[in-house]
């Protein structure tokens, strides 16, 4: 749904299905990406390794966390510099939009 949205707004996107993967993606297209949203909690590697893992690579990275788990918000946002905001799921389409357009007008 996430991507759907996005993708029906004209952003285009690169999906991963676990926090390895993601890295995978990322290492390979990461001068390409202006926003990463986040799963805190994924198969493999979660989302707090993710992220931290995300800004070795590039410090300056910016990233959107999401997760049904309500404290999951407090972990990504300490999570490092790069947690720019939380959506906790399950949010609308305007709250991404919004989150998205803020960060990428910073």
């Amino acid at each position: 749904m996430t991507r759907r949205t996005l993708e029906s707004y004209g952003y285009h996107t690169l999906l991963a299905e676990s926090g390895v993967h993601a890295l995978e993606v990322f290492r390979r297209s990461y001068t390409d990406i202006s926003v990463i949203i986040t799963d805190m909690m994924m198969p493999g590697l979660d989302g707090v390794g993710t992220i931290h893992a995300i800004l070795k690579i590039a410090p300056s990275a910016k990233i959107i966390a999401v997760s049904g788990i309500r404290t999951n918000g407090e972990i990504a946002l300490t999570s490092g510099e790069g947690v720019r905001h939380f959506l906790q799921k399950p949010f609308t389409a305007e709250a991404l939009l919004g989150s998205l357009a803020e960060i990428l007008k910073k």
